[in-house]
Parts: C-alpha cells; sequence; structure tokens
C-alpha cells in the first residue's frame, strides 16, 4: 500500500504527483471490524475500542489494516463541521505559503553555494550541482503544490460532506486526501492544528536537508492510530503506528450508528 517517495514528491519526471489516494471500499459498512486493544501510556493502561479497515486485506484475508479510534456520533458531527470551516483557510495558506517560501529557500541554497570551499570541491563541485539542481526542484515543488492544492481541498470537503451521512467512510476519504496532499507523509510528522507539532515533525525536513517534508493535519483524530494485523481473515495482532505490539487485542460486537 506505501507509494515510493519519488512518486509523492513533485519532480521533473513526476511533475504533479497528483494520485486518488484511496486504498480499498469506501460504501458500505461489512469491511469495518470492531476491534479492542490495552494501550500503555506513562505506566497507565487505557482500554480502547476502534475500527479496522479490513477492505485492504488480499484476497485470502492476510495482510495489514489501518485502525481508526472509535467515536461517537457527535463527535464525527463536530469534527466534520470543523473541517469544513477550515480547510479552505488550509488551502488559502498553502498557496500563500509556497508561493512565499520561493525567496527564501533559492537564497539558503545560493548562500551555501557561495560560502563553500573551492578548494575542497573546484568551482563546480558536485555539492554546488547538487545545490543547483535543488534550486529548480524546489521552486517547482513549490508551484506543483499550488497547483494541486484545489484537488486535494474538493476531495476532502467531498468526504466530509460523505462523513454526515456515512461517517467512518467519510472519515476515510478525508484523511486519504490530506495525507496524499501532505505527500503520505503521516500525523507523526505533522504539525496538527489541534496538538501543535507532532514527535517527527521538522519544518522544511529540518536539520535532515530535506526540504519541503513537512505536513500539516487538521483533523488528526481522523488519521489512524494502530495497525491491526490479520491471517485468514482473523485478527491475529496488533502494533502501534510505529511497530511496538499492542496487548489485550479482540473483535468486538459492532454496536451504534457511528461509534
Amino acid at each position: 500500500m506505501n507509494i515510493r517517495e519519488s512518486e509523492l514528491f513533485p519532480t521533473w519526471s513526476n511533475p504533479l504527483a497528483v494520485n486518488f489516494p484511496i486504498k480499498g471500499k469506501v460504501t458500505g459498512s461489512s469491511h469495518w471490524q470492531r476491534v479492542r486493544y490495552d494501550v500503555e501510556v506513562e505506566e497507565t493502561i487505557y482500554r480502547l475500542s476502534a475500527y479496522a479497515d479490513t477492505s485492504t486485506l488480499d484476497e485470502n484475508g492476510d495482510g495489514e489494516a489501518y485502525v481508526f479510534e472509535k467515536k461517537d456520533c457527535m463527535q464525527h458531527m463536530n469534527i466534520a463541521i470543523s473541517v469544513l470551516i477550515a480547510e479552505p483557510f488550509h488551502a488559502a495558506g498553502t498557496i500563500l505559503f509556497n508561493a512565499v517560501r520561493i525567496i527564501p529557500v533559492v537564497t539558503y541554497l545560493a548562500v551555501t553555494i557561495f560560502t563553500a570551499d573551492p578548494s575542497k570541491e573546484g568551482i563546480l563541485g558536485q555539492r554546488t550541482v547538487s545545490h543547483i539542481k535543488e534550486m529548480g526542484e524546489q521552486i517547482w515543488l513549490s508551484i506543483a503544490n499550488i497547483i494541486r492544492t484545489p484537488y486535494y481541498l474538493l476531495g476532502i470537503l467531498v468526504g466530509t460532506l460523505f462523513a454526515f451521512v456515512d461517517p467512518l467512510n467519510g472519515r476515510k476519504i478525508v484523511y486519504s486526501f490530506e495525507q496524499a496532499w501532505n505527500h503520505n507523509l503521516d500525523r507523526k510528522h505533522s504539525y496538527w492544528s489541534v496538538n501543535g507539532p507532532q514527535v517527527h515533525f521538522a519544518f522544511e525536513g529540518g536539520s535532515e536537508g530535506k526540504l519541503g517534508r513537512h505536513a500539516f493535519c487538521i483533523p488528526g483524530c481522523y488519521y489512524p492510530n494502530a495497525v491491526a494485523i490479520y491471517k485468514n481473515h482473523q485478527l491475529v495482532g496488533m502494533k502501534t503506528l510505529g511497530g511496538r505490539a499492542l496487548s489485550n487485542v479482540l473483535v468486538i460486537e459492532k454496536k451504534g450508528c457511528c461509534s
């Protein structure tokens, strides 16, 4: 299910990196399986209920399925209303940011070229050539991000409206489009509108030298928070998105219109 980074970030060979991000089903309820698991936070164990999206399993019922935190109908509605209001501002901010970022990014790369020691690499050393190339790539990244923003905004708004009548599938649509908009960087690499920078968030790639590699998410609670492991259609285990095993995993009866 993973998309290679080369397919996600606009490049000369892949100019816009626009894709249809939804995997599996987004209609009906048969693919949603209610599960329960325990998670330990600061030596306290919490028992959580959630839904696993089994539509991404293979034909033998094997594979991994994203797990979405359980929410009641009112929570779903409140979040959907917030998304409808906030995402257009998110889109406007994205367009403005990408229009403005070209100047400081190109300036930064130019400074690194002119401050390089020519005695080590020569006038056109490998690092210099690499930075000249990256100038063009970063300019194109900003332009492409502006062009692709309306497509992903439309997908999010359609998914949000769908969430009013089909909360789980609508939530999946919204998360899928927003994460693809963020070049498939997940929530832990994002700045969450409600909870601020997440554990691996680094503006413009931080010290890793990966300019443009950061994300901003609004409905962070719409994102999956665990992964369920299936064998022959049977739940055999669960893990966090970071790979840590979860305990007391159990399939439970589905109840309620949204929860």
